[in-house]
């Protein structure tokens, strides 16, 4: 079986924001050079072209970077680091609602072996929340979310 990576795209909203800013910056410019638009135009087109440049490099940078990265021997979370399939006990897919908000809370749930555990938000990511702890389990010949509530049972 080949190896399972997921991406986590939350980086991409910085972009959104630069550009949505363009019309507050050239307002801005504008107001300092007292109307003079096509001078503050000019100016704003050059300042967000340096930082789109950057912006890029630095999206180019976190191309590589997986949030998740499964192989037959181990398993890698981006900020918890490498674990063997060995190490792990149980993957499971969780949502919740914070105080009845709208807003609903993907992540899976890593329970280790030593009963410690640690959670990974699943906000902007190719996959599903439930479709990445089935793949997990899957790859990690772990047991499904259903084959641990009969266990418990």
């Amino acid at each position: 079986m080949d190896d399972f990576k997921v991406k986590d795209y939350t980086s991409t909203y910085g972009l959104v924001i630069i550009c949505c800013s363009f019309p507050v910056g050239f307002g801005v410019i504008a107001f300092i050079f007292k109307g003079d638009l096509l001078l503050a135009f000019l100016i704003t087109v050059v300042i967000y072209a340096i930082v789109l440049t950057f912006y890029i490099k630095y999206l180019n940078r976190k191309q590589e970077e997986y949030l998740i990265s499964a192989g037959q021997e181990d398993v890698a979370f981006l900020k918890y680091g490498v674990f063997k399939w060995s190490e792990i006990e149980s993957i499971e897919a969780l949502s919740q609602r914070l105080l009845g908000g709208r807003r609903e809370y993907k992540y899976i749930k890593v329970q280790l072996v030593d009963d410690k555990f640690f959670t990974v938000a699943i906000e902007n990511c190719d996959y599903e929340y439930d479709v990445i702890a089935e793949k997990l389990n899957k790859i990690g010949r772990l047991p499904s979310s259903g084959q641990l509530k009969q266990k418990l049972e």
